[in-house]
């Protein structure tokens, strides 16, 4: 044989050598690697069941939470409502109490207006009358706190009028001061002319019969 022909056999030799070697190299890895594969597929199989008993248990929990859930938002509703209702019939009971209206409303209100008019303007100062304005006032708020019906101005002024004189004397009397017209914490010109303004008021609603 030529040098050349001895040449190519060797190297055909040399690569069926190397064919033969990664045959068997590979054959050993699949055998070793394909039971490894199988077990872990296997594995995977048999953990999806869990998975989905726990998601199935989370569900039911989460249900179960709803369904606790659902009777307190129910309470919660059915509370407000009975609040609002509560709320709703003081309201008309209030206003209801505010819409009676005493037939002498009107003339025992104009008798704490005149009371007003005299002390303000220093007509009328003695104890005995001071003292009995005290106690007619307090009595008149009393009574028609929360029924003067649809009176406004007549009762707010007279009530304004009544409350800052009763204060005046109180003061006066705890410092052992006389009663002194002139000499007041308030102005005078002004409780003068709400007095004004209340007493034409109730005068209107009672010709209307507007109570």
């Amino acid at each position: 044989m030529t040098p050349l022909e001895i040449a190519r056999v060797t190297s055909t030799r040399a690569m069926m050598t190397t064919t033969t070697t990664t045959t068997a190299t590979n054959a050993v890895t699949n055998a070793v690697t394909t039971p490894a594969r199988r077990a872990s597929s296997r594995a995977s199989r048999a953990r999806r069941p869990r998975v989905v008993a726990r998601a199935r248990g989370a569900d039911a929990r989460e249900d179960a939470a709803t369904v606790v859930a659902a009777p307190r938002a129910s309470a919660t509703r059915r509370g407000v409502a009975i609040g609002l209702a509560t709320s709703a019939m003081a309201l008309m009971r209030a206003s209801a109490a505010r819409a009676e209206v005493a037939p002498e409303f009107v003339d025992e209100t104009r008798e704490i207006i005149d009371s007003c008019r005299s002390i303000l303007r220093g007509e009328t100062l003695d104890d005995a009358f001071l003292d009995s304005f005290q106690d007619k006032r307090r009595a008149w708020f009393a009574k028609y706190q929360y029924h003067h019906g649809k009176s406004f101005y007549g009762y707010a002024n007279t009530w304004n009028v009544q409350a800052k004189i009763g204060v005046q004397i109180a003061v006066n009397r705890e410092n052992g001061e006389a009663y002194d017209a002139d000499h007041t914490v308030y102005n005078r010109d002004y409780l003068l002319k709400i007095l004004d303004k209340a007493e034409a008021e109730l005068l209107d609603m009672q010709e209307r019969n507007a109570f």
